[in-house]
Protein backbone atom coordinates (compact mmCIF):
# COMPACT_ATOMS: atom_id res chain seq x y z
CA UNK A 1 0.00 0.00 0.00
CA UNK A 2 1.34 3.74 -0.70
CA UNK A 3 -0.36 6.77 1.56
CA UNK A 4 -0.32 9.92 0.40
CA UNK A 5 -1.78 13.23 2.34
CA UNK A 6 -2.68 16.03 0.02
CA UNK A 7 -4.18 19.19 1.57
CA UNK A 8 -4.38 22.73 2.24
CA UNK A 9 -3.99 24.61 5.68
CA UNK A 10 -3.54 27.69 7.59
CA UNK A 11 0.50 28.19 6.17
CA UNK A 12 -0.60 27.28 2.68
CA UNK A 13 -3.79 29.08 1.48
CA UNK A 14 -5.75 31.70 2.97
CA UNK A 15 -9.48 31.36 4.70
CA UNK A 16 -11.45 32.16 2.03
CA UNK A 17 -9.67 29.39 0.14
CA UNK A 18 -10.18 27.03 2.55
CA UNK A 19 -13.72 27.93 3.52
CA UNK A 20 -14.83 27.12 0.41
CA UNK A 21 -12.80 23.80 0.43
CA UNK A 22 -14.23 22.51 3.32
CA UNK A 23 -16.51 19.91 3.85
CA UNK A 24 -18.92 19.61 6.54
CA UNK A 25 -20.15 15.90 7.60
CA UNK A 26 -22.42 15.33 4.82
CA UNK A 27 -20.17 16.95 2.57
CA UNK A 28 -17.80 14.61 3.55
CA UNK A 29 -19.89 11.59 3.24
CA UNK A 30 -20.56 12.50 -0.24
CA UNK A 31 -17.45 13.17 -1.06
CA UNK A 32 -16.32 9.69 -0.09
CA UNK A 33 -18.76 8.20 -1.80
CA UNK A 34 -17.44 9.65 -5.17
CA UNK A 35 -13.85 8.58 -4.17
CA UNK A 36 -15.12 4.91 -3.61
CA UNK A 37 -16.87 5.12 -7.07
CA UNK A 38 -13.78 6.55 -8.87
CA UNK A 39 -11.66 4.57 -6.92
CA UNK A 40 -13.27 1.50 -5.63
CA UNK A 41 -9.90 -0.55 -4.39
CA UNK A 42 -8.75 2.66 -2.41
CA UNK A 43 -9.19 3.99 1.26
CA UNK A 44 -9.85 7.16 1.80
CA UNK A 45 -10.61 10.17 4.29
CA UNK A 46 -11.32 13.60 4.83
CA UNK A 47 -10.24 15.89 7.59
CA UNK A 48 -11.67 19.13 7.27
CA UNK A 49 -11.57 21.88 10.32
CA UNK A 50 -11.26 25.62 9.97
CA UNK A 51 -7.71 25.62 9.32
CA UNK A 52 -7.26 22.53 7.17
CA UNK A 53 -8.36 20.28 4.29
CA UNK A 54 -6.65 17.17 3.78
CA UNK A 55 -7.58 14.10 2.45
CA UNK A 56 -5.71 10.93 3.25
CA UNK A 57 -5.25 8.26 1.05
CA UNK A 58 -4.28 4.35 0.92
CA UNK A 59 -4.09 3.09 -2.81
CA UNK A 60 -2.47 0.24 -4.66
CA UNK A 61 1.31 0.13 -5.90
CA UNK A 62 2.00 -0.31 -9.58
CA UNK A 63 -0.72 0.31 -12.11
CA UNK A 64 -3.63 0.76 -9.19
CA UNK A 65 -1.32 3.63 -7.26
CA UNK A 66 -3.53 6.84 -6.89
CA UNK A 67 -0.74 9.76 -7.99
CA UNK A 68 -1.16 13.32 -6.35
CA UNK A 69 -2.60 14.58 -9.53
CA UNK A 70 -5.39 11.69 -8.90
CA UNK A 71 -6.32 13.38 -5.67
CA UNK A 72 -5.97 17.29 -7.11
CA UNK A 73 -8.87 15.80 -9.79
CA UNK A 74 -10.88 14.18 -7.36
CA UNK A 75 -11.01 17.44 -5.05
CA UNK A 76 -11.92 19.44 -7.30
CA UNK A 77 -15.00 17.39 -8.56
CA UNK A 78 -15.73 17.09 -5.18
CA UNK A 79 -15.62 21.00 -4.34
CA UNK A 80 -16.49 21.41 -7.89
CA UNK A 81 -13.78 24.18 -8.03
CA UNK A 82 -11.69 24.50 -10.58
CA UNK A 83 -7.88 22.69 -10.24
CA UNK A 84 -6.48 26.29 -10.69
CA UNK A 85 -8.29 27.71 -8.06
CA UNK A 86 -6.49 26.04 -5.45
CA UNK A 87 -3.42 23.84 -6.58
CA UNK A 88 -0.88 26.24 -6.01
CA UNK A 89 -2.05 26.58 -2.00
CA UNK A 90 -1.88 22.73 -1.82
CA UNK A 91 0.77 20.40 -0.23
CA UNK A 92 1.17 16.40 -0.30
CA UNK A 93 3.44 13.82 1.37
CA UNK A 94 3.62 10.35 0.77
CA UNK A 95 4.78 7.05 2.39
CA UNK A 96 6.51 7.24 5.92
CA UNK A 97 6.55 11.35 5.52
CA UNK A 98 2.68 11.06 5.14
CA UNK A 99 2.56 9.22 8.48
CA UNK A 100 4.91 11.50 10.23
CA UNK A 101 2.44 14.20 9.04
CA UNK A 102 -0.55 12.95 10.05
CA UNK A 103 0.64 11.91 13.85
CA UNK A 104 2.27 15.48 13.64
CA UNK A 105 -1.54 17.01 13.04
CA UNK A 106 -3.11 14.86 15.66
CA UNK A 107 -0.39 15.67 18.33
CA UNK A 108 -1.64 19.49 17.62
CA UNK A 109 1.97 19.90 16.11
CA UNK A 110 0.65 21.24 12.79
CA UNK A 111 -1.57 23.87 14.15
CA UNK A 112 -2.07 27.19 14.54
CA UNK A 113 -1.95 27.08 18.17
CA UNK A 114 0.90 24.47 19.43
CA UNK A 115 -0.80 21.51 21.14
CA UNK A 116 -4.18 22.41 20.22
CA UNK A 117 -6.42 19.61 21.71
CA UNK A 118 -9.75 19.89 19.19
CA UNK A 119 -7.85 18.38 16.53
CA UNK A 120 -8.53 14.80 18.24
CA UNK A 121 -11.84 15.11 17.81
CA UNK A 122 -11.90 16.32 14.63
CA UNK A 123 -9.43 13.46 13.60
CA UNK A 124 -11.73 10.87 15.15
CA UNK A 125 -14.56 12.10 12.94
CA UNK A 126 -12.86 12.07 10.18
CA UNK A 127 -12.52 8.41 11.08
CA UNK A 128 -15.52 7.82 11.72
CA UNK A 129 -17.07 9.24 8.77
CA UNK A 130 -14.84 7.13 6.33
CA UNK A 131 -15.30 4.12 8.84
CA UNK A 132 -18.81 4.43 8.18
CA UNK A 133 -19.15 4.64 4.35
CA UNK A 134 -16.23 1.60 4.29
CA UNK A 135 -13.52 3.72 3.04
CA UNK A 136 -11.22 3.30 5.25
CA UNK A 137 -10.09 -0.27 4.78
CA UNK A 138 -7.69 -2.20 7.01
CA UNK A 139 -4.77 0.30 5.93
CA UNK A 140 -6.40 3.71 7.03
CA UNK A 141 -7.86 1.55 10.05
CA UNK A 142 -4.49 0.91 11.34
CA UNK A 143 -2.74 4.53 10.61
CA UNK A 144 -6.07 6.26 12.65
CA UNK A 145 -5.82 3.60 15.52
CA UNK A 146 -2.10 4.43 15.75
CA UNK A 147 -2.57 8.11 15.41
CA UNK A 148 -5.05 8.02 18.43
CA UNK A 149 -2.12 6.60 20.32
CA UNK A 150 0.32 8.79 19.46
CA UNK A 151 -1.63 11.45 20.10
CA UNK A 152 -2.62 9.90 24.09
CA UNK A 153 0.59 9.12 24.28
CA UNK A 154 1.69 12.79 23.59
CA UNK A 155 -0.81 14.13 25.96
CA UNK A 156 0.50 12.16 28.87
CA UNK A 157 3.96 12.07 28.43
CA UNK A 158 4.95 15.55 27.45
CA UNK A 159 3.13 19.01 28.49
CA UNK A 160 2.47 19.67 25.22
CA UNK A 161 -1.25 21.33 25.32
CA UNK A 162 -1.69 21.90 28.98
CA UNK A 163 -4.47 24.41 29.98
CA UNK A 164 -5.65 23.85 25.95
CA UNK A 165 -9.24 22.76 25.51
Amino acid sequence: MSIIVLGLNHRTAPVELRERLAFSRDGATNALMLFKQLHPDSEAAILSTCNRVEILVASGTGPKALTVQDLITFLARARNIPVAAFSNDLYHVQGTAAIRHAFRVICGLDSMVLGEFQIVSQFKSAYEIAHEHATAGPFLHRLFHHAFGVSKRVRTETSLGDGKT
